[in-house]
């Protein structure tokens, strides 16, 4: 009987653990699937070893020494000795091809050299030349400026506000223009400041986070691997390797390395991270060289992916000609036509465009035989069919606004004791107010639908009684 009974325990013991070996199995066959189809989602598959990653690195690292040996003082390059240099790169890669450590490259003259790794990891050649912006409930807005205190994106700025005095505007920072849209109205916020090295390749994950994305950094672009983005983050072993390889279905890596070591981004990184509408019809800028090169892949990678609309430069653009065009298109988008309606993201273009240049041709380092024969490069607009984007709290999409006959208009003293608009929904300008009274005040200045009278709409007088709300705050209501 005892016998019996150690028999049967036994045999329970032998059926759990034949359970379990099977349940185990499955489980695993589950996984190797899964990682099959999805090797990011395998922890246990060591894609690329670090001696791999290292003797890539030389590769990378002696390329950018042939870059350094035609670059100035200050890092940049003239146009003209491109092909030069391309040709000291193609021929140490092709050295490295018999050793089988670069699988293949491919070069397109006056742009870039794109270099496919053993590995499948890719690097990217874009010579750094000088004052352009190549190579390298609640509604948020986030702004990225990877170069933002390099020595040449302080140089151009100043430059920038010289040549914005001749076309009569101003030239807004890009946080500027960011809190522009901020004073339209209460519910957009901004509270995503990426510059430098904090513009990295994690936070570009979440840029479908935003309903307002501004970009201010560098660009390329390669036949092979089509437009990107460069970031402000250096390569490190270990970080983004299943970004950086080469996925079957996918046209490129959605992550490669620039040659200067720094991580840059491709449609197909967008086209993942940003999959099923993560942007909710969000309005983007981006201004980079080849942001918006050819059919606009890089572009449409947003668009397909949510977002409303995209700016985007057709080729290789200066700071100065970008730093113009972003601050005048966003101070029109956050001005009234004379309608009283909000300019459309397309009207906001077409005026840029009248006042500062269809083209680009503001590149000082430019001779005139590289321009012969050369289409100059110009800010293109992408967006969704049927679509009129315009910028106003609620959803950031607005076919019309209707027109009323009461307004609200809020005065505040300035720093030299000056009454001044703050908030309203009439104006975008500074009204200086006279008269001041106790508890209250009469009013009588020129007002502007924008920053002057001759391209935004006209201006009028506005003239009033405004009530104090306290010592340094008065209100007017009209109608």
């Amino acid at each position: 009987m005892k016998n019996k009974k150690v028999r049967n325990i036994v045999l329970s013991v032998v059926c759990v653990l034949a359970i379990l070996i099977s349940i185990g199995a499955i489980w695993g066959s589950m996984n190797w699937f899964n990682s099959k189809n999805n090797p990011e989602d395998d922890p246990n598959k060591n894609i690329i070893t670090e001696q791999e990653w290292n003797e890539e690195e030389q590769v990378r690292l002696k390329v950018n020494d042939i870059e350094k040996k035609h670059q100035n003082a200050k890092g940049y390059m003239k146009e003209k000795d491109i092909d030069v240099l391309f040709d000291e790169v193609c021929e140490y890669l092709e050295e490295q091809k018999e050793l089988g450590l670069v699988k293949d490259y491919n070069r397109d003259d006056g742009i870039s050299i794109y270099i496919k790794m053993k590995s499948g990891m890719g690097i990217i050649v874009t010579p750094k030349i000088y004052g352009q912006l190549r190579s390298g409930s609640e509604l948020n807005i986030a702004t990225f400026e990877p170069v933002k205190d390099t020595f040449q994106i302080l140089v151009s700025d100043m430059l920038a506000d010289t040549a914005a005095l001749l076309h009569d505007i101003r030239n807004y920072s890009v946080p500027k223009c960011a809190d522009m849209i901020v004073r339209l109205k209460n519910n957009y916020l901004y509270n995503s400041k990426f510059t430098n090295d904090t513009v990295t390749v994690e936070a570009l994950k979440n840029i479908g986070d935003y309903k307002i994305v501004i970009w201010e950094g560098h660009g390329s672009h390669n036949s092979e691997i089509d437009s990107i983005l460069c970031t402000g983050e250096y390569a490190n072993y270990g970080k983004y390797i299943y970004d950086m390889i080469h996925y079957e279905g996918d046209e490129y890596p959605r992550v490669i390395r620039h040659s200067d070591g720094n991580l840059c981004v491709t449609s197909e990184f967008f086209n993942h991270y940003l999959k099923n509408n993560k942007m909710d019809n969000s309005l983007v800028y981006l201004g980079a060289c080849y942001s918006g090169y050819g059919d606009g892949v890089l572009a449409n990678s947003l668009l397909s992916n949510g977002a409303m609309a995209v700016y985007a430069y057709s080729d290789s653009a200066t700071m100065i000609y970008e730093m113009l065009m972003r601050s005048y298109i966003f101070e029109v988008l956050c001005s009234k036509n004379k309608d009283r309606i909000y300019y459309t993201v397309e009207e906001a273009l077409n005026r840029a465009k009248e006042r500062i240049g269809k083209k680009d041709y503001y590149d000082p380092e430019r001779d005139i035989d590289s321009l012969i024969g050369r289409e100059l490069t110009e800010l293109k607009l992408f967006q969704k069919e049927n679509t009129h984007f315009r910028l106003i709290g609620d959803s950031g999409i607005v076919e019309e606004i209707p027109t009323t006959t009461r307004s609200r208009i809020t005065l505040s003293k300035n720093f030299t004791g000056d009454w001044q608009r703050t908030t309203g929904i009439d104006v975008t300008s500074n009204i200086i107010i006279n008269n001041v009274q106790s508890d209250s005040f009469t009013f009588s200045a020129d007002l502007y639908y924008g920053t002057d009278s001759d391209h935004i709409g006209g201006m009028g007088e506005l003239s009033g009684k405004a009530t104090a709300i306290n010592e340094n705050t008065a209100q007017y209501i009209s109608g």
